[in-house]
């Protein structure tokens, strides 16, 4: 759980971010992301492995308070039944859900899975741009705000996963629309950032 609670390890991803996007070797630079990466599962391995139990969870996995309201539309969504008003509005990650859960058998250990390595996947795309149009140290401070701002929410079936995966995509094609002079990458942010509003107010943060 030191990924998921402790401040100490500020450091740690900073220095990994920063080494990502200052060292040319290829290989030094793909352990470095491979690194981030795996620090992006481990408060979700944490999670699991401890069982703990918090406002959102129970149990390490099973959802619970908001999150099991959540839980409970997207299972009246996928039969064929009526969404309540918790769940009509913010019918977007219900659907996301849904769509996921049938595919997988309604497996939602695969759900909060796949929302953390969309998370993962969706910073480490942003800190290359911003390695590579701003710096190393401005990429490595960008790493840092989004890890602390959404670890204690990886591994919960609330919304703020896939808005943040959204949200961070947006951000990544308006650095490139701004930096690129690309007209369409900067529509495809604007996109990207409204529909991540719409699936959860709090992505407005990015």
């Amino acid at each position: 759980m030191i990924f998921r609670q402790k401040i100490y390890i500020f450091p740690l991803l900073g220095l990994l971010a920063f080494f990502a996007v200052k060292v040319k070797n290829q290989i030094l630079q793909s352990i470095f992301y491979a690194l981030l990466f795996t620090a992006f599962l481990l408060p979700l391995s944490g999670l699991w492995n401890s069982g703990i139990s918090s406002q959102y969870i129970f149990a390490g996995s099973i959802p619970w308070s908001d999150a099991f309201l959540h839980h409970l539309n997207t299972m009246r969504f996928l039969f064929g039944g009526m969404m309540d008003q918790m769940g009509a509005i913010r019918p977007l990650a219900m659907t996301f859900n849904a769509l996921v859960l049938l595919l997988t058998e309604n497996n939602f250990l695969g759900l909060y899975a796949l929302t953390t390595v969309l998370v993962a996947l969706s910073v480490l795309l942003n800190l290359k741009q911003i390695g590579k149009y701003i710096g190393p140290a401005a990429a490595a401070v960008f790493v840092v705000i989004a890890y602390f701002y959404i670890r204690a929410c990886i591994g919960s079936y609330m919304t703020e996963p896939l808005s943040f995966a959204i949200g961070m995509l947006g951000c990544y094609f308006l650095l490139n629309g701004i930096f690129e002079t690309r007209k369409i990458s900067i529509v495809l942010g604007f996109t990207a950032l409204s529909l991540a509003l719409n699936i959860r107010p709090g992505a407005m943060f990015v």
